[in-house]
């Protein structure tokens, strides 16, 4: 059976097998495979769109495409020598046979979804750090984890940003997100520049395959920026499902006033099942300020955890630089690869000419 998505007046097209969905699709020849799937209802496995993470890895059994990147960063020389390709960073040069991933993709979730929005309320938690708040017209389905692609009329492509609560059984219609200011940002800078609330946006989710693995390893979580808003969601639908598992939380800012939802951190500690660290690192604090904590990047500080690391699970999420040294700091600690998550938050600036065409 066919599954086709049609492009009026669009630029030219090839056709796309899918297997072993038994699925096709026509991808246009001036975006991604990853964009054209999306496009056509099919929520394959994705998570930063940027060519960083691996998730939308694709077997390519015939056809030609264009590599927007050096995917050599993220897959494997096996990888390559078998036909994978990154479906974020490949556009069609021919018609195409492809095998994609079903146990996160079309066969593990719903289809992305479309849904009006409003702006409720903004709150602004750091210098260039906001929380927004959003009502929708029909309730949003997502997993811990997750993001949405926010825009509104005018803006030249959709932007993802993580969901910063946790997730409702029956949907909710109430979402939270947190959203760092990117210079020069078509949707940043339009946020910024005035009171919003009531603005209508439109919110196509859910997105992305980060999320809190089915175990009872004790975690460690290392936010960065705006990197906490997927992690508290974590927490707190751990917390939710009544999970017993030991948490180490490390969140690195830049100053004082960087750090935010201390708070909110504060009361999930509080009534947490197993136990709870809070390691907050401040890496530009003025030398005189009265500042008694840990001073330095985030990741000098990762071997406090009192834990096995051996047997310990890893989340990490926020920038490109912070992500990328943790890893890299927590598989010498001992932690192993497979058992470490993690979410680049990558904006324009981070992106090639071609992927942001």
């Amino acid at each position: 059976m066919g599954f086709f998505s049609r492009f009026s007046g669009a630029p030219a097209a090839h056709a796309v097998q899918l297997e072993p969905l038994g699925l096709k699709i026509q991808a246009r020849a001036d975006q991604t495979l990853l964009q054209s799937a999306l496009d056509a209802g099919l929520p394959l496995a994705h998570s930063c769109r940027v060519g960083s993470c691996g998730s939308c890895k694709c077997r390519l059994l015939s056809g030609q495409v264009q590599e927007l990147t050096d995917s050599s960063y993220v897959l494997t020389l096996e990888d390559i020598e078998a036909g994978y390709i990154l479906a974020c960073q490949s556009r069609p040069k021919s018609d195409l046979h492809l095998h994609v991933n079903t146990q996160s993709s079309l066969a593990a979730g719903d289809p992305v979804r479309e849904t009006e929005a409003q702006i409720t309320a903004l709150r602004l938690l750091t210098h260039d750090i906001v929380e927004v708040r959003l009502a929708t017209t029909e309730p949003v389905h997502y997993r811990a984890g997750q993001y949405a692609n926010l825009r509104f009329d005018g803006l030249d492509r959709p932007r993802s940003y993580s969901f910063a609560s946790a997730p409702a059984p029956a949907g909710r219609t109430d979402l939270r997100f947190f959203i760092r200011r990117a210079p020069g940002g078509g949707f940043t800078d339009w946020l910024f520049a005035e009171d919003r609330t009531g603005a209508k946006l439109q919110i196509s989710s859910a997105l992305g395959s980060f999320g809190l693995a089915a175990t009872t390893a004790p975690m460690l979580l290392v936010a960065g920026g705006s990197g906490l808003a997927p992690i508290l969601a974590l927490l707190e639908a751990a917390l939710a499902q009544s999970l017993v598992r030991d948490a180490f939380l490390f969140f690195g800012a830049r100053t004082r006033d960087d750090l935010y939802c201390t708070a909110e951190v504060e009361a999930l500690r509080a009534v947490w099942r197993g136990r709870f660290e809070f390691f907050p690192a401040l890496s530009a604090e003025p030398a005189e300020s009265a500042w008694a904590g840990r001073r330095g990047p985030i990741t000098e500080f990762l071997n406090e955890a009192p834990t096995d690391l051996a047997q310990a699970e890893a989340y990490l999420c926020g920038p490109p630089p912070m992500v990328d040294a943790a890893l890299g700091r927590l598989v010498e600690m001992g932690v192993e690869r497979r058992r470490v998550y993690f979410d680049r938050f990558v904006d324009g600036r981070h992106m090639s000419p071609a992927a942001r065409a």
